[in-house]
């Protein structure tokens, strides 16, 4: 569909007219209360943590008030002069030296400087949409180290976003939010509660931000435009079968479309009088150019550059609008921002790399395969110019996560599995895949305990090479820094390799069971068992993987969960109060101990955004090396309170903090006398304890944590215990936590329910 048709569709088919909306309130002309936060000098401070968490800066708004603050001042001219003569490119920051002098203390031109000025003089909106789009513009480019990763032909770009008419402004907010595809204008004007002439519509095609001509696209997508009447309607026409369903009905026009012979001279060809007939029948169509999509989600990448694999753009902009609407609060955090990323070429290729992991991650959970594996050697093909060239960037490793070269990596490791599936082909790919990760581990940030137990198991399980896997596991365990879990896995590994009667030496047999002697102590652990009988209901009353038992009572019969029948067990025996925890519990209690560390130091690099439940570098090793002094101070000061104490503190630090959308979990207890009563109960060389743990490694500690706590607040006892049903064991998370507590001096146990 050209440009020209789409006014001539508004023509004949006629509008309902342009949208009229009411003012619903005036706003007053309030301009930011505080500008420091977008100094032409950004310079670190170093400031004391605060000690509670509503000791605001009474010199700044919070964000959601700046943006609520945000108003037109009349008497500013909104066709102020900007100065764009002057010679202009984006920044190019030297990152090592950044990051490695603390430093960061730079002017930037007048480019950049007339962007942040103008975009602070945005108009609000009555539409949430457009509200939503354009406090992300404010947000970001307000601040000048956002602005300049653009060059000046792209802030001009999102200039004219800015000063789009109202209608058109919905538009765009509303189809940023949609599918990135072609979208039919009257299913548009349907499904949006204004109505649009066509102005709206010719104003974005017109300056760059929609496109409308979909007949360069191919013919499938068009085709998947039209909805199942019209697909018959035109297989009927061009004679071809109608009643099957919709993919068999495309798959038949796509055949007419690959015949570009006519069968007589003069005569239409088969594709285009195809066309034709698809062309009456979609009518205009739109959809958010190439170009817009760039520069939109370079923007919300700069806005929000924690954005996780699951999370889509909708998601982004709920996000945004629950803090907006202070549905989210997010804790205070140090202002500093310190450039993520070394120039805009470098803001491109990350973009680029977490779209594919994001792509990636929604065919996992779609079991789309084939798609799984393409990402995955596009994500190879990308990589092998870094291996080639062994460049590494040498800043901390929770900068290096903004690295497009580590996002590749993850989408490699994720595309692992699905090349397993291919019996021959597959495991080959895959196998080159795990050589090449390791093999480049110091380029390539990532999972190195799980790349090496993979490729391990490879080699074991498909490759039959039994002695490449002894060199595996050996290597792993004597040359490389792994977890205390990788750790673990790869002695299950090595004592697999000790059960092989053939295909592994003498020699290779005695050097795993060596490597089994020296480090097997270390994850022995005999924890006390209890046993509960109950009745198994069959498969058809189970949820999932869950099994569900049947309790009687004196009046009635209960169906519950294996925890529900372990905690009913406990109650019976002298516990009054139960909590399934999991790892919601040592993680509240690392929040709650240690929140003025957490938030309120500034490490660089580690708060990149407003949108942070944590910093950055608490999912890596140097977490608590960056706060050593601060951290030990804060141990030593709890370690010589009594149990009652702590408890108090930790009560009103839990009662301050849990309106924050944070670490902590909302949903452990109802009451924060339960937590008060569950750090009494612990006492305080096992809170103190679990929290040091948590510190020092955090991503291993957050997860394995046993199922429930039980407790008696006044006789001051409780009980930590991991549930297990019917033929399921213990991991190796859940062993390492089992032994720690028990040595903090916690009682701790394995309930097995079992069916009667």
């Amino acid at each position: 569909m050209r440009q020209t048709q789409l006014s001539e569709f508004f023509r004949v088919t006629g509008s309902p007219g342009s949208v009229k909306r009411e003012t619903k309130r005036k706003y007053g002309h309030l301009t930011p209360k505080s500008t420091n936060k977008f100094q032409i000098k950004v310079t670190p401070k170093k400031t004391d943590s605060p000690s509670k968490m509503d000791k605001k800066r009474s010199s700044d708004l919070s964000l959601s008030q700046v943006q609520k603050k945000l108003r037109l001042d009349p008497e500013d001219s909104e066709n102020d002069s900007i100065n764009l003569t002057q010679p202009y490119v984006p920044m190019d920051f030297d990152l090592e030296k950044i990051y490695r002098e603390k430093h960061f203390d730079i002017e930037f031109g007048s480019v950049v400087m007339s962007m942040c000025q103008e975009v602070k003089r945005l108009k609000p909106s009555e539409n949430k949409h457009v509200q939503q789009l354009f406090s992300a513009f404010y947000n970001t480019l307000s601040m000048p180290i956002n602005c300049a990763y653009f060059t000046e032909e792209e802030l001009n770009v999102l200039r004219l976003m800015m000063g789009l008419s109202d209608d058109a402004k919905i538009l765009l907010a509303r189809l940023l939010k949609w599918k990135d595809s072609w979208h039919r204008v009257k299913k548009i004007s349907g499904m949006i509660e204004v109505n649009f002439t066509s102005t709206s519509f010719q104003e974005l095609v017109d300056k760059g931000i929609f496109d409308c001509d979909y007949e360069t696209d191919q013919m499938s997508v068009v085709l998947d435009l039209l909805l199942v009447d019209e697909l018959k309607s035109i297989c009927k026409r061009m004679k071809v079968p109608h009643t099957t369903g919709k993919p068999k009905m495309i798959l038949e026009l796509l055949k007419i479309d690959g015949k570009k012979k006519s069968m007589f001279a003069g005569m239409k060809t088969p594709s285009a009088a195809l066309k034709k007939v698809i062309e009456e029948t979609v009518g205009p169509c739109v959809r958010v150019s190439v170009q817009t999509w760039s520069l939109i989600k370079r923007l919300l990448t700069l806005l929000y550059p924690v954005q996780a694999a699951d999370e889509s753009l909708t998601d982004v902009f709920r996000i945004l609008d629950e803090v907006f609407h202070e549905h989210r609060v997010y804790p205070d955090l140090p202002e500093e921002r310190y450039p993520i990323f070394r120039n805009r070429q470098s803001l491109i290729d990350y973009v680029e790399a977490k779209i594919a992991l994001i792509k990636i991650t929604d065919a996992i959970m779609k079991k789309n395969w084939d798609l799984v594996r393409d990402l995955g050697q596009l994500a190879f093909d990308k990589l092998e110019p870094a291996f080639k060239s062994q460049t590494k960037l040498d800043v901390p490793s929770h900068v290096r996560r903004f690295d497009a070269t580590y996002i590749w990596g993850k989408v490699v490791w994720s595309s692992v599995d699905a090349f397993k599936k291919e019996k021959v082909e597959g495991i080959a790919t895959a196998t080159k895949f795990l050589k090449a990760l390791i093999e480049n581990k110091n380029i390539i940030q990532g999972k190195i305990g799980r790349w090496y137990g993979e490729l391990a198991m490879i080699e074991m399980s498909h490759n039959k090479d039994l002695e490449a896997s002894v060199a595996l596991t050996n290597k792993a365990l004597t040359e490389e820094r792994l977890s205390p879990v990788d750790v673990a896995e790869m002695l299950d590994r090595a004592r697999k390799l000790v059960a092989r009667k053939t295909g592994i030496s003498l020699q290779s047999k005695e050097l795993m069971k060596q490597l089994i002697r020296d480090r097997e102590e270390e994850f022995v652990v005999v924890p006390h068992e209890v046993t509960v009988s109950g009745t198994r209901m069959d498969h058809e009353f189970t949820t999932g993987t869950k099994s569900v038992w049947r309790v009687k009572n004196e009046a009635s019969t209960e169906l519950m969960s294996v925890e529900m029948v372990a905690m009913k067990h406990y109650k019976a025996s002298g516990y009054n109060c139960a909590v399934h925890c999991e790892g919601k519990l040592p993680v509240t209690l690392f929040a709650v101990l240690l929140w003025d560390e957490i938030y309120g130091i500034s490490v660089p690099g580690a708060f990149v955004c407003p949108y942070q439940t944590a910093p950055l570098d608490l999912f890596g090793s140097q977490f608590y090396p960056n706060r050593r002094e601060a951290i030990d101070q804060k141990f030593s000061y709890y370690e010589e309170l009594d149990a009652d104490s702590l408890s108090e503190i930790m009560y009103e630090n839990f009662i301050t903090y849990r309106e924050y959308f944070s670490l902590m979990s909302n949903n452990l207890v109802e009451d924060g006398h339960d937590f008060q009563d569950i750090v009494r109960c612990l006492g305080v060389k096992a809170v103190v304890g679990i929290c040091k743990l948590m510190a020092k490694n955090y991503c291993q500690w957050s997860a394995g944590f046993p199922d429930l706590i039980v407790w008696n607040s006044g006789k001051k006892k409780c009980r930590v215990v991991e549930v297990k049903g019917p033929g399921d064991s213990l991991s190796v998370k859940q062993k390492l936590w089992i032994k720690n507590l028990m040595e903090l001096g916690v009682k701790t146990e394995v309930c097995l329910v079992k069916a009667n």
